[in-house]
């Protein structure tokens, strides 16, 4: 019996390939067959032509037993229908209560694979999982800064906000594109925009790089500058200006970047290609056009893909909260007794305060190396960790305030904090109302670094000089009483790090319409004791050993110093 039970199994799972139209029939006769086959064996004798020969007219109980088989072929199709990756995504809406006001409102996103094909996909749905987790980390911190902001500094109206929406592009067998779109308002003029874009392969839940889907990256800048001058959305840039900013402000490692059914998607936020004017941005290279560029295993979706079926949107879930939450040390609050220092600004321009004096050392650099290569991805390949505003480094804790960046806290091993508030040092007093890149040169502190009792800061914004050369200076504070020692010329210090080198600082200036040059500061005063020219904008310096490592936009820079 189980033997007769397994062979009309497998006739039945045969039907399933066969033409709908043709199933009935084809599932009868199997049925027919097996059953001749069985009772010829039963009998011991050999099957004969005439035996094996289906009936002409199969009884009416084998048809109803071959329709019943029919619905396998169902199951079947159902369930290569279910192999696509199906979503359910949740909205949540959370706010902050005040006193009966709203300080804070924020979105997050939450996309889950279906119980189904969460059992096909395991990998790929960890992975949209984390995803989904990192972007509502971000606006829970921003919820528990805002609160324990409050409760330190007191609230004077109007609601912040952290926002992020999610869009799902492409969800076949192969390939799940979803972006993260992020706006964030703390006070300023206006607020940040970012993008956070996930491409996974479906079947091992890995990020696929840029580097892989692109087969021609030069070609790939080139038409991306056709296509985003075609649109017109540049149109206060010249061709060449917008092809060179491109060149210098994309490659394959910060290329943000999506798949779409037929089209290649390029995520600009605000600060891409170089100019925060330009806002968020998506630029769509169609595969028909610009198929070349790309390798094929990526350009080519499921040809049953329907988002509008594989996604369901599910209502909101509002998530009301009170301030009093965020108050515990889960959340890293403790009631600090921490000194607050407003950092005055001494006038835009180069300063030396009667505390301070040149030291008349400029340290010997001597080139050992350059290398074409792209800034992070030269640090990783010598083993190096990007310098962060944020971090711990010689016994403080760094932690920038607002964002961008307009105060700073240190914290010592013992929990001792100090805040600097730079906010004098905000809007630049030089901004040229007719430049059309005027209204973004909101300043921040880019990094910091404390060294024997000095806080060193540098400040700058990330548009065009020309639109508020009062930028990119290095400052050094007394960290006692808050005072400016000194302050460097403008356009010096535009780098996302600087170090000292015995009585120097070395920093870096540079953009895509400025030179770009190394700086050597006196440490004493701050004058600019020398400087190197250097091809592209400077971004990383760190120190191993006798060593100074540089590395610019798209060329490394090894030098040793004495």
């Amino acid at each position: 019996m189980k033997r007769a039970i397994a062979v009309l199994i497998a006739c039945m799972m045969s039907t399933a390939l066969s033409a709908c139209a043709g199933a009935p029939k084809e599932a009868a006769e199997a049925v027919t067959d097996h059953q001749n086959t069985e009772e010829t064996k039963a009998s011991g004798t050999e099957s004969s032509a005439e035996a094996k020969a289906p009936a002409e007219a199969p009884a009416e109980e084998t048809l109803l037993k071959a329709t019943e088989a029919f619905p396998v072929d169902k199951k079947k199709e159902a369930k290569e229908k279910a192999s696509l990756p199906e979503l359910e995504v949740t909205r949540h809406v959370v706010t902050l209560d005040n006193l009966g006001d709203t300080a804070f409102e924020g979105t997050y996103s939450e996309a889950v694979l279906t119980d189904a094909c969460e059992k096909i996909y395991p990998a790929l749905s960890e992975s949209i999982r984390f995803a989904c987790v990192s972007a509502a980390a971000e606006v829970e911190l921003a919820l528990a800064t805002t609160a324990q902001d409050i409760e330190e500094y007191g609230y004077d109206g109007g609601a912040y906000a952290y926002n992020t929406s999610l869009s799902i592009t492409r969800a076949d067998r192969r390939i799940m594109s979803l972006c993260f779109t992020c706006q964030s308002f703390f006070g300023g003029f206006h607020p940040s925009h970012l993008y956070f874009p996930c491409n996974f392969d479906a079947a091992t839940g890995e990020e696929i790089r840029a580097g892989t889907v692109i087969r021609d990256m030069d070609g790939f800048l080139e038409a991306l500058g056709e296509v985003l001058w075609e649109e017109g959305s540049f149109a206060d840039m010249s061709q060449k200006e917008l092809s060179d900013s491109i060149r210098q402000n994309i490659d394959a490692q910060t290329l943000l970047y999506g798949l779409g059914e037929d089209a290649f998607l390029v995520y600009l936020d605000d600060y891409a290609p170089g100019s925060y004017a330009q806002g968020l941005h998506i630029a769509e290279l169609p595969f028909s056009e610009y198929g070349d560029l790309f390798n094929t295993a990526y350009t080519e979706a499921d040809p049953d893909m329907d988002l509008s079926s594989q996604i369901q949107y599910l209502p909101d879930m509002e998530e009301p909260h009170d301030i009093s939450e965020y108050l515990t040390e889960g959340y890293g609050y403790r009631e600090t007794d921490d000194e607050i220092f407003v950092v005055e600004n001494p006038g835009w321009k180069r300063y030396v305060s009667d505390s301070a004096w040149p030291t008349g050392y400029q340290p010997p650099l001597t080139k050992i190396s350059e290398e074409s290569c792209f800034a992070e991805d030269w640090y990783s390949g010598y083993g190096m960790t990007v310098p962060t505003l944020s971090r711990y480094a010689d016994g403080y804790t760094y932690i920038p305030l607002d964002s961008p960046a307009t105060s700073i806290r240190l914290v010592d091993d013992a929990g001792n904090g100090k805040i600097f508030d730079f906010s004098q040092f905000v809007t630049p007093k030089d901004a040229d109302w007719s430049n059309p890149f005027s209204d973004y040169t909101e300043e921040s502190i880019l990094y910091a670094l404390e060294d024997q009792g000095v806080l060193y800061v540098s400040i700058g914004h990330r548009t065009y000089a020309n639109a508020a050369p009062s930028t990119g200076f290095l400052l050094a504070v007394d960290m006692e009483d808050g005072s400016v020692l000194w302050m460097s010329d403008p356009q010096v210090a535009n780098a996302q790090s600087f170090v000292r080198i015995y009585d120097s600082i070395v920093c870096g200036y540079g953009f895509s319409a400025e030179d770009d040059y190394i700086y050597i500061l006196d440490i004493g005063d701050g004058h600019t004791a020398g400087r190197i020219r250097v091809k592209t904008a400077p971004k990383l310096f760190t120190l191993l050993g006798s060593y100074l490592y540089v590395a610019c936009y798209d060329t490394g820079y090894v030098y040793r110093y004495q």
